[in-house]
């Protein structure tokens, strides 16, 4: 009988301590998410192109807002006057890791495609790099869009 009680006791823990894992991260979670909650604007950027060629945001003119909120995102981009990619999705954020799960994009993904970004978050101003690998994808500078006084 000793050795059941043990093992019922073991076992509550091993859940007890997961749980509160659990419970640890996903508190984690829901406190960095207000610093994303908003309207942000590109400032600036750039990307590696399918052919391996650093392409900056400049020289494309693109312009861009996206708007998060505690479990969604959504953005719409455009290259001078031209509309050039939208998209939405789900977000997470792990410790300084901002992940995003597109549902609804302009262009072709493969299902259930995560984008993860490295971020550091300056006062108003949002810094995020995608690797693949060791080589960074992607590089851009969002600032946090502030409601003019009325």
């Amino acid at each position: 009988m000793k050795k059941v009680v043990r093992g019922v006791s073991t076992a509550s823990l091993v859940i007890l301590s997961a749980c509160t894992l659990t419970s640890t991260v996903v508190a984690k979670q829901v406190e960095m998410k207000p610093q994303f909650v908003g309207t942000w604007q590109l400032l600036s950027g750039e990307y590696v192109d399918h052919n391996g060629e650093l392409i900056n945001y400049a020289d494309l003119k693109l312009k861009s807002l996206k708007t998060i909120n505690a479990n969604h995102f959504s953005f719409i981009t455009k290259s001078g006057d031209e509309f050039w990619s939208a998209g939405a999705g789900t977000y997470q954020v792990e410790g300084n890791l901002y992940i995003e799960t597109p549902i609804h994009t302009s262009y072709k993904i493969p299902a259930n495609q995560q984008y993860t970004f490295s971020f550091e978050l300056k006062g108003d101003k949002w810094y995020s790099s995608r690797f693949d690998g060791k080589k960074r994808v992607e590089y851009e500078v969002w600032q946090r869009v502030i409601k003019n006084a009325e």
